[in-house]
């Protein structure tokens, strides 16, 4: 069975306490792995790692750390029978990897806007990826749009689309409280301001309701509102946890979201999702209800509204996305490894 490398970007934090996207991405898909006892991945020297028996700590110095010196460390302590070198979210380390590793196989992941990543901004860039790369996969539909937007062609065999999975919990929850919650930065551009708008007139006019937040914002410019509880940054697995008792998550970003993790992680809990029509954050939505066409406070408030007045509907759309819920780790990493078996 092939030998696998994994690098991940400079300063990921693959950990349990503060992973970020890419990290979740690569911990929770190697679990399922017919590889798994094949795959190392190499990443940013940090303390109690995911998987400690796969991770690779690169260069030990913390403050000079480089993307040339971690890419350098990389290819100091690669082994040496990897075949298969896969990079994630930074097309920049590519263009250089492939120069020094003319006969191994690479597979690229694109988590955000492949327009906005330095290594995929120009059209020769982008070019170079397709013809040298074995495999480019997009975690959704949208971001495979945009890397092809300014290309003659709009489709190429070593292209393919993966949505992140997620294990669901085994039942569906038979108690929840009435909660609606917030999940991302608290930000304009996530629109934390209009959820404030919506959410503060909805707990005013429904007492027996709870509205909270999930996330934090270092540059915040949006002042706290009382009627709404901040419960600030969260692991993962908390998440999950808080999304299993909330009746509503809200996921509202008025800026392209390149895929959005809430959907699929309310689905699978069982959290009826309301989300805009941004990016992709719709391509995992089942219920045409969850979609905001406009994007305003008021537009939340009167879903928010009709949710709370209609408890049979509400519980009703909640037990569809639910059972019907396919994204399953399960599913999604097959689907890797059906690449990674097909490139020789």
């Amino acid at each position: 069975m092939k030998k696998i490398a994994i690098l991940l970007p400079l300063k990921e934090r693959y950990r349990k306490f503060d992973a970020g996207s890419v990290s979740l991405f690569v911990h929770s898909h190697l679990q399922n792995s017919v590889f798994k006892k094949k795959i190392k991945i190499y990443g940013f020297n940090i303390d109690k790692p995911f998987d400690h028996k796969n991770y690779v700590k690169l260069n030990s110095n913390k403050f000079f750390l480089t993307n040339q010196s971690f890419l350098q460390s990389f290819i100091r302590n690669i082994d040496k029978e990897t075949e298969i070198i896969e990079l994630h979210n930074r097309p920049k380390y590519f263009l250089y990897l492939k120069k020094k590793f003319p006969d191994k196989k690479f597979i690229f992941y694109f988590h955000n806007n492949p327009n906005s990543l330095s290594g995929s901004l120009s059209v020769i860039e982008k070019l170079y990826l397709l013809k040298n790369c074995n495999q480019i996969i997009f975690l959704s539909q949208w971001m495979k749009k945009e890397f092809f937007k300014n290309l003659k062609e709009k489709n190429r065999n070593n292209t393919k689309v993966v949505y992140p999975g997620i294990n669901p919990i085994k039942k569906f929850p038979k108690k929840r409280e009435k909660i609606i919650v917030f999940i991302g930065k608290l930000n304009k551009a996530k629109g934390y301001d209009l959820y404030l708008r919506a959410v503060s007139k909805f707990v005013h006019t429904n007492k027996n309701w709870k509205a909270y937040s999930i996330g934090d914002e270092s540059r915040r410019d949006i002042p706290v509102n009382s009627s709404i509880k901040e419960l600030g940054f969260m692991s993962n697995e908390k998440v999950l946890k808080f999304l299993e008792k909330s009746l509503i998550a809200v996921a509202n970003s008025t800026t392209e979201e390149p895929l959005g993790r809430l959907p699929l992680e309310a689905a699978s809990r069982g959290s009826f999702p309301i989300v805009s029509k941004s990016g992709g954050l719709t391509e995992t939505i089942s219920n045409k209800f969850s979609i905001l066409k406009k994007n305003n406070s008021s537009e939340l408030f009167n879903k928010l509204q009709f949710l709370s007045l209609n408890p049979k509907k509400l519980l009703s759309f909640q037990k569809n996305i639910f059972i019907n819920f396919k994204l399953t780790l399960k599913i999604q990493t097959s689907l890797l490894d059906e690449v990674r078996k097909s490139i020789s």
